[in-house]
């Protein structure tokens, strides 16, 4: 057999491989020889079928499967010898997936490859320090649990602030399918009119617009989305929501001994220090997606190489058309293009420099990576869980889902080598939620 691998310039390579007649026939052989055993056709007893009838039978069906094992075999050798990193799979018409016995079997492919990348010392790399949870906030949060947990009784009265509605609603953002929104809670700030309520995750509106509603009031709610982490392609768009008020209750907050049984605790300062617990764990996630930001952007700075073209090109087209189809009313197409131009080669760098990180990193994808993901995807977007697991059962959604994540714990192992060098950055399962956002 023959394998022949061209440089074809602007990080593109030619893989060329032959496989002689003879070692055709001998692998073809084996396989008949295979079925004859496993297959039972009428006329013949188990395992004596002359090979003449299953060269009959199935003869196509072993000369398109033989030539995916052989073109696959010959692909993954030749990127073995050479050393290559490839950007993509490549894909053969199935005309050309075919290996008769008798005859040479031949392909020739084109792939964009991985350029050197040198990754500085992760010493050199600096990130903002962990931020540290103060008192104030942890009085804060145990003020809000216990409001979160108070009880509630209509008012009859026109809403206040601190009040909660009780509504039936339907959001409406461009673009999107009306969401409707049953039996919907909006609590309304204590601060006053000018705080945001949190009409849908994501979508606030100032808290005045809410003030006065009565029972069986209806109102219509128009707001500008913006830094809405849950949905970032609805930021910049017209969110509508249209409500009827089914009831306005006053909330009480919860006495603090009425909230101790609620998290599991017997006193006020084992509630303090599990509330000081919470804050970090969250605090933990956001601060290693900055971190991680941090990091990616000083590597797209620092790290000089080489796009391929026509994988870059990729890159570019998608960030493209998804910025046109966003495009503020008041941004000029050719400023769009130019925007997407740099959106594209950057992600195309960080595409790279990920997948290099990964390596570096020996990090593997566990199961325990994926049911994390779907809690949090399930979680965040308030969907069933099954319907997760049924996309994760598409394999090109599941390996696109398994580079995200295997991208954000490189990035998590890079952040806690720079905090401690000595530390262990290789291979563990990292904060999945904070892998999917910066990921």
């Amino acid at each position: 057999m023959s394998i022949e691998v061209t440089d074809l310039g602007k990080g593109r390579r030619k893989i060329a491989a032959t496989v002689p007649a003879d070692q055709v026939n001998e692998r073809y052989d084996k396989k008949v020889q295979e079925l004859a055993k496993q297959v039972a056709i009428k006329g013949f007893r188990r395992g004596h079928v002359p090979s003449a009838v299953i060269t009959r039978r199935f003869g196509k069906d072993i000369d398109a499967g033989l030539g995916e094992v052989l073109f696959a075999e010959q692909y993954r050798d030749a990127v073995k010898a050479n050393g290559l990193h490839p950007l993509s799979e490549p894909a053969l018409p199935p005309e050309q997936l075919v290996a008769g016995r008798g005859r040479d079997f031949s392909f020739a492919v084109e792939i964009d490859v991985r350029p050197p990348v040198e990754i500085p010392p992760y010493g050199e790399l600096k990130i903002d320090a962990d931020r540290a949870v103060a008192d104030d906030e942890v009085n804060k949060r145990l003020e809000e649990a216990r409001k979160m947990f108070a009880n509630g009784k209509p008012s009859g009265q026109p809403a206040k602030p601190g009040d909660v509605l009780k509504v039936n609603a339907t959001l409406k953002v461009a673009g999107e399918s009306d969401i409707p929104l049953p039996n919907w809670i909006v609590r309304i700030p204590d601060a006053g009119e000018n705080e945001k309520t949190m009409i849908y995750p994501g979508v606030a509106v100032p808290a005045g617009e809410l003030l006065g509603l009565k029972k069986d009031d209806a109102k219509t709610l128009t707001t500008k989305i913006a830094d809405n982490e849950f949905k970032p392609e609805w930021n910049g768009q017209t969110a509508t929501m249209e409500l009827t008020v089914n009831e306005v209750e006053d909330y009480e907050p919860l006495a603090l001994a009425e909230l101790l049984p609620r998290f599991g605790v017997a006193d006020e300062a084992e509630l303090r220090r599990k509330i000081r617990e919470n804050i970090e764990h969250q605090r933990r996630g956001e601060d290693l997606e900055k971190q991680a930001k941090q990091v990616m952007a000083q590597l797209i700075e620092r790290c000089a190489f080489e796009l391929p073209e026509k994988y870059l090109h990729q890159f570019i087209e998608a960030a493209t058309a998804d910025k046109l189809a966003h495009k503020k009313p008041d941004e000029s197409e050719d400023a769009a293009r130019e925007e997407a131009k740099k959106e594209g080669t950057r992600k195309a760098k960080e595409f790279i420099i990920g997948s290099v990180l990964i390596e570096n990193e020996k990090i593997q994808v566990s199961e325990q990576d994926f049911q994390q993901y779907v809690e949090t995807v399930a979680a965040t977007y308030r969907v069933p869980a099954q319907q997760v697991v049924a996309q994760l059962q598409n394999r090109d959604f599941a390996l696109s889902v398994g580079r995200t994540i295997a991208y954000g714990n490189a990035l998590a192992a890079v952040v806690r080598k720079i905090k401690n060098p000595d530390a262990d950055g290789g291979g563990g399962t990292g904060d999945v939620k904070a892998a999917l956002a910066f990921g």
